[in-house]
Formats: structure tokens, C-alpha cells, sequence
């Protein structure tokens, strides 16, 4: 690959994990569906692993039907193009939480978690082909608030 392809790649990539992240604090399944390939696997430890598209979208919409609100923030953003059609990206988030629990109190739960994912280009377009989340570090009742609101399920 030249320069300018593998420049071009690391945008569409940059642009795709923004798409990812926002479709999950705007809570819009669609956007993040399309960041998506169809053999995708998400490893998240407050979630579970899921493989396949329909099983990461299952777990997205339970997951955003627990909150209220959420916002993640990119950063430390690094990302490998190995060739046209495969990369890695690695990044880092910080991220707020509002359980729908948690609204009466407005209480935020902070995390800050790694991201390492696997990208395939698909018939021309940057897809997510695996993501893996590692926390960093969490609010001291994130894992039981987000426990409790997974098994309450959608408000």
C-alpha cells in the first residue's frame, strides 16, 4: 500500500470508531449496526462475549436500554494498517454512564477501559470485525450497577 492509501485507510478507520461510539451514547442501533461485519465478536466484562452481528446488536440494545444517557470519549488513538483490507486499531476511552436507576440521584458512573479491535475492509468500507474491552478502571459500583440494570432490563 502507499502512503496516501494507508492515510486514507487510517481516516475511514478514525471515522468508523467515532460512528461506533456514537451510536451507543445516542443510542441508535442503526449507526452502530453499520460499523459492524457480520462474523463480528465483542468481548465486554460487564456484557459478555457475543459473536455474530445480531448477538452484538442483541447486547447493544439491552445495554443502552439501561441507560439514560452515556458518553465515551477517544483517545490515544493508534491504528495499524497491514494491508487493504485489514488493520488494528487500539484506543483508549473514558466514559459516563447514567443507569436509569441512577437518574433520581444523578449519579454519573466514570469508567476508563482499552479498546483493541480487529478491522476488515468489506465490499469498500471499514468495518468492526472484533472489539475487546479491558477496563482500566471503574467507578467502585459500576460492575453492580451495570449488573443490577442488565438483569432490571430496559426502563
Amino acid at each position: 500500500m502507499n502512503t496516501l492509501d494507508v492515510l486514507q485507510a487510517r481516516s475511514e478507520i478514525a471515522n468508523l470508531i467515532a460512528r461506533y461510539m456514537r451510536g451507543i451514547d445516542d443510542q441508535d442501533v442503526a449507526l452502530y449496526s453499520t460499523c459492524l461485519t457480520d462474523d463480528v465478536v465483542v468481548s465486554h466484562p460487564a456484557v459478555g462475549r457475543f459473536e455474530g452481528r445480531a448477538a452484538a446488536i442483541d447486547a447493544v440494545r439491552r445495554v443502552i436500554g439501561t441507560l439514560a444517557a452515556s458518553q465515551h470519549l477517544v483517545g490515544n488513538l493508534a491504528i495499524e494498517v497491514e494491508s487493504p483490507r485489514q488493520a488494528q486499531a487500539c484506543f483508549e476511552i473514558q466514559a459516563m454512564h447514567l443507569f436509569h436507576a441512577d437518574v433520581p440521584t444523578g449519579r454519573l458512573r466514570p469508567a476508563g477501559a482499552r479498546y483493541e479491535m480487529r478491522l476488515r475492509c468489506v465490499s469498500g468500507a471499514w468495518r468492526v470485525a472484533s472489539a475487546i474491552v479491558t477496563p482500566r478502571w471503574l467507578d467502585p459500583g459500576f460492575m453492580d450497577a451495570a449488573a443490577q440494570a442488565l438483569a432490571a432490563g430496559p426502563a
